[in-house]
C-alpha cells in the first residue's frame, strides 16, 4: 500500500508514500466512502503529494480519472496538496492540471478541486467547513504522520 490515510474532523487526508497503483486508488475510494458514512455527509478530500512523490503512470492517470465521478460521490471538494518547490513539483503541478482539465470535459457538473503546495493552505480554503477547531484537526493529522510541515503558500484553483 502506498497510502496513509485517515479521516478528522470532517476531512478524508490520503498522503502518497510511494508510487501509486490501481489498488491504491481503490482503497481512496473506499475510504472516501467510509468518511462520508462516518461523517453522515460529503467530506472534503485532502490528497498530499510529498516533494519527493512521483508522478502516476500514465495507465494509473487514465484509471484515476475514470474513477473521479466515484470520489466526487463521496466529496465535495478535492484539496491536492503537491509539495515542494522547483522543476519537479512544477511539473506535477502541471500534471494534476491537466488531468482536472480532462476529467471536466469528460464528465457534466461542477468539478470542484483546488491545487495547493501545502496541507495548511487547503485547510484554510477549507476551514468553515471543518467540524472541529483546525488547531486540533492539523495536532491529529500530525499525529497520524499526514501533515508533516508548517509552510504557506498561494492555492491556484482549478
Amino acid at each position: 500500500m502506498a497510502i496513509l490515510d485517515g479521516a478528522v474532523g470532517g476531512l478524508y487526508v490520503v498522503r502518497m508514500q510511494a508510487h501509486v497503483d490501481r489498488s491504491d486508488v481503490d482503497a481512496i475510494l473506499r475510504g472516501a466512502e467510509q468518511a462520508a458514512r462516518g461523517a453522515r455527509r460529503k467530506i472534503t478530500y485532502i490528497g498530499i503529494n510529498g516533494a519527493d512523490s512521483e508522478a502516476p503512470s500514465s495507465e494509473v492517470r487514465q484509471y484515476i480519472l475514470a474513477r473521479a465521478d466515484d470520489l466526487f460521490e463521496h466529496a465535495s471538494t478535492l484539496e491536492i496538496v503537491l509539495e515542494g518547490d522547483g522543476l519537479k513539483a512544477g511539473l506535477l503541478r502541471t500534471i494534476v492540471r491537466g488531468m482536472i482539465t480532462v476529467a471536466r470535459t469528460r464528465n457534466a457538473g461542477p468539478r470542484r478541486a483546488f491545487i495547493h503546495s501545502s496541507v495548511e493552505d487547503g485547510i484554510t480554503r477549507v476551514q468553515r467547513q471543518l467540524d472541529a477547531p483546525r488547531d486540533e484537526i492539523e495536532a491529529r493529522l500530525r499525529m497520524l504522520g499526514l501533515m508533516l510541515s508548517r509552510t504557506s503558500s498561494v492555492a491556484t484553483s482549478t
